[in-house]
């Protein structure tokens, strides 16, 4: 990497480790602008000269970054100590410790992060792409996932690198560096403006280093899935409260749309947000008051009325703005945004346990390793920090609420509220998942940093020095895991460009694999290849619309190529030709069977109803029947049906094309709901059947039937179904 994005990392970087140093004070020394002109100047330096020096041939601009990042903030800690001699080397500590963590964060984001893009994380390159492409925020040829419709989200911080950019891999995780960069200058706000203190880079080091689960790190560090939701706890209380405090219009504003934006991702962001709010803000009244009158401007009964109409309200319209674009999106719900309750209380009980469990589990315990080994003393660390900040921490600051500023108060009862919304979640709806569990950590992170800088440090304690000690070994433990895993990334992610690079360099531009082979590709291939996901059958290929753009399936000229792993071209390489037609070429690369055809082979893709067509390689066989050049021959008392997919309720016409069907028998039913189908023959010869049929509700399994009752054989050629107007 050349001199050009070795400066352009460092002003990255660096810009961010400048919140860190407190380089000026309220009589008019340095401001912030100059603050991060300097470091990031600074480090820019640093990282050149490092680059100059070659005592490290080998590096990347990668390394070069990191070391930079160490050097700059080793000066400003040793200038701080030599400014301010004995007095705030606890506060100090702190701050070296948080700057070095958010050194190795954004290292390893940048550096491990190229080597594991998956699917889901290519998610926040290919729909930035598709909104650039169809030139709106919500492209009608998106498909979700989840029903969750993203707003505030990875995907913000990517949009800039992946539409300037033409390494997609690079593009992917300088977004997640941002967002990790603009999430800590979201907690430093919360800790600045309602807090008065400088806990955030407490809450920022728990946040960033020793949540060590590989799951949860990666939806931090790497596919920063969970990290704008910190943004989001830090963010959203923090400006509500500066509203309720200094009742600045402009607060409003920015907190009307913050909120509409937030509610327009679905329901579930708002109940994790707006209710615990508005839980806080009524809880922190009654606390103010004390049972007196409420006299003062900020309890005035009018007061009360708008500040809950800022909650509301826009959350409101955030939610009617959801509705609506999920009625013209496919939103692909599961069970995961279903909230089914469990089926019984012993049910609820293991999701209890899970729950538990989940929070030591997210801060890295694993069971497998040997005590005395490295991860053996990181699940000590993991236990320890995990049983301060998320038990005993939160219990002392619950004693001395009472005691704490208004502000503090409202977070607190916020958290609090939040954290029971989500067991409640977890415990009765099944979200056991670890991931389902983060946000009420984070939430804990930022309630426990702010007590131990209030109470611990800033009254000079014995306690905050020792702990500052603790904090440093437990640190420089999860630096040490974390750091080593970037070793031979570059070499890591040139293998996995070269592979994409490969299929390209044969002119290949189109191309369909299962869900986690296909868009990680994509992003390998700079986009050069564009992929679609597909599901593998042993009778044929269904697409997989998940988290991707229609546009991966509609045909276009040329070529096309199929990739399979080993086991799915097992599943499907007796019937490869009878699907697809005799392929061009077969090779095997990186372990992936590449089939090349002469054709965009999407347009053999089992469709289900989509295309108001069943086609004969969507049904299978019972008894003597097989297929030939897409053509079902069916012999004496057999039968052919399928493709058991989803069709709406409402009044249809089926029509079985095919050859010598005046003797056979048709059914069309679902296993499901039985009761739900009827339908009647109207016409028939030996060229066609057509029937009526009658859908009373939504099915999920609709299937049709062609049964051969005669000696001879039939031929089915197609079933074509025309809603009935």
């Amino acid at each position: 990497m050349d001199y050009v994005w070795l400066a352009a990392g460092s002003l990255l970087l660096f810009a961010g480790l400048a919140f860190l140093w407190n380089f000026h004070d309220r009589k008019g020394k340095p401001g912030i602008a100059v603050r991060v002109a300097v470091i990031a100047a600074a480090g820019c330096l640093c990282a050149v000269i490092l680059k100059l020096t070659g005592l490290k041939p080998e590096w990347t601009a990668m390394e070069y970054l990191f070391g930079g990042a160490l050097l700059v903030n080793g000066c400003a800690f040793l200038w701080r100590l030599i400014r301010e001699g004995k007095t705030g080397i606890t506060g100090n500590v702190f701050r070296l410790i948080c700057a070095v963590c958010v050194s190795c964060a954004v290292y390893s984001a940048l550096t491990y992060g190229q080597t594991i893009i998956n699917s889901d994380t290519a998610t926040s390159i290919l729909l930035p792409q598709s909104q650039i492409r169809n030139g709106s925020p919500f492209p009608a040829s998106w498909n979700y996932a989840n029903g969750d419709v993203w707003t505030i989200c990875i995907g913000t911080f990517t949009f800039p690198f992946t539409a300037l950019l033409r390494d997609q891999a690079l593009a992917r995780v300088l977004g997640s560096a941002l967002c990790v960069l603009v999430t800590v200058a979201g907690i430093a706000y919360l800790s600045k403006k309602v807090f008065r203190n400088e806990s955030w880079t407490i809450a920022v080091s728990l946040f960033l280093l020793f949540l060590g689960a590989s799951e949860v790190r990666s939806q931090i560090l790497y596919e920063s899935g969970y990290t704008t939701p910190m943004l989001l706890i830090a963010f959203g209380p923090a400006l509500f409260y500066q509203w309720t405090a200094f009742r600045k219009k402009r607060y409003a504003v920015i907190f009307c749309v913050y909120t509409f934006l937030l509610a327009m991702s679905g329901i579930r962001f708002t109940a994790e947000q707006t209710v615990p709010l508005a839980c806080g803000y009524l809880a922190v009244l009654l606390l103010q008051s004390g049972g007196e009158k409420l006299t003062s401007p900020d309890r005035n009964f009018k007061n009360v009325l708008a500040d809950l109409a800022i909650l509301v309200v826009p959350a409101a319209l955030g939610l009617a703005g959801y509705k609506w674009v999920c009625s013209w999106h496919n939103m692909n719900d599961t069970v995961n945004n279903a909230m089914v309750f469990a089926g019984s209380l012993e049910g609820c009980w293991e999701n209890f346990i899970a729950y538990l469990l989940n929070y030591v589990r997210c801060f890295g315990y694993s069971p497998s390793y040997s005590f005395m080994s490295i991860y053996g003393i990181q699940n000590l660390v993991s236990i320890s920090i995990c049983a301060l900040t998320c038990v005993i921490v939160p219990i002392l600051q619950g004693r001395r609420i009472r005691q704490e500023s208004k502000g503090t108060q409202m977070f607190y009862i916020f958290g609090v509220v939040h954290n029971a919304i989500m067991m409640v979640m977890i415990v009765f709806c099944g979200l056991t998942y670890v991931r389902y569990t983060m946000t009420t950590l984070f939430v804990w992170m930022i309630i426990s940093a702010r007590y131990i800088w209030a109470w611990w440090i800033e009254p000079g304690k014995l306690t905050g020095k020792g702990l500052a000690a603790l904090f440093a070994v437990a640190a420089l433990v999860e630096c040490i895991v974390l750091v080593p895993a970037s070793a031979g990334w570059n070499k890591t992610v040139a293998d996995r460009k070269e592979f994409n690079q490969t299929l390209a360099d044969q002119g290949l531009s189109k191309g369909y694999a299962s869900y986690w082979n296909a868009y990680s590709n994509e992003v390998y291939s700079d986009l050069q290849i564009e992929f679609g996901a597909v599901d593998v059958g042993s009778s044929g290929v269904t697409p997989f619309k998940w988290l991707v753009d229609d546009r991966a399936y509609e045909p276009v000229g040329g070529s096309s190529f199929l990739m399979l792993g080993t086991q799915e071209n097992e599943i499907i390489r007796n019937n490869m030709d009878a699907v697809f037609g005799k392929c061009e070429d077969h090779f095997i690369l990186n372990g992936f069977h590449i089939y090349l055809f002469s054709h965009d082979i999407c347009a053999d893709f089992e469709t289900g109803l989509q295309d108001g067509a069943v086609r004969p390689i969507e049904m299978m066989a019972f008894g003597d029947a097989f297929l030939s050049d897409g053509v079902w021959e069916i012999g004496y008392d057999s039968s052919v049906a399928g493709p058991y997919t989803a069709i709406g309720a409402g009044e249809y016409r089926v029509t079985f094309r095919g050859s010598s069907l005046e003797n056979c028998e048709v059914d069309i039913a679902s296993d499901e709901k039985p009761e739900a189908v009827s339908f009647e023959v109207e016409d028939r010869n030996e060229e066609w059947i057509s029937v009526r049929v009658k859908v009373a509700e939504d099915l999920e399994d609709i299937g049709f039937m062609a049964d051969n009752r005669a000696e001879e054989p039939a031929w089915l050629f197609g079933i074509d179904v025309e809603p009935v107007e």
